[in-house]
């Protein structure tokens, strides 16, 4: 039986780890644009399964990949209102390059490689 806050990101985090990825890393993106971001900011990117409550959204910024710097009211309409979090990215990363970006970069690395051990 769940009992705290704790054991329901836990959970959380074994049942819908797909999900919670998914989440992350809109959130990522997002705070490569934003100085700071919200939960609001991720749930337009990204919809809520079905039979899942909205209070799971909770899990995104439950990392040490995240500083709370406030609290402003929810925009979503179903929030009422209420406080959410204002979190800022602690360590931003550039964006991970695609395999295909990689796969491209390690030609034409090669290519130039070859270009200059012909002069």
């Amino acid at each position: 039986m769940i009992e705290t806050k704790q054991q329901a990101l836990d959970l959380f985090e074994e049942t819908r780890q797909n999900f919670l990825k998914k989440c992350r890393s809109v959130a990522r993106d997002i705070a490569r644009t934003k100085e700071s971001i919200t939960i609001d900011d991720v749930r337009l990117q990204v919809q809520l399964p079905e039979g899942l409550d909205g209070r799971v959204f909770g899990a995104v910024f439950h990392s040490d990949e995240w500083e709370k710097v406030g609290y402003i009211n929810s925009k979503q309409k179903e929030n009422h209102g209420r406080p959410i979090g204002v979190f800022k990215i602690k360590n931003p990363k550039p964006p991970e390059m695609s395999e295909k970006v990689r796969e491209i970069t390690s030609l034409l690395e090669s290519k130039v490689e070859k270009s200059n051990t012909l002069f």
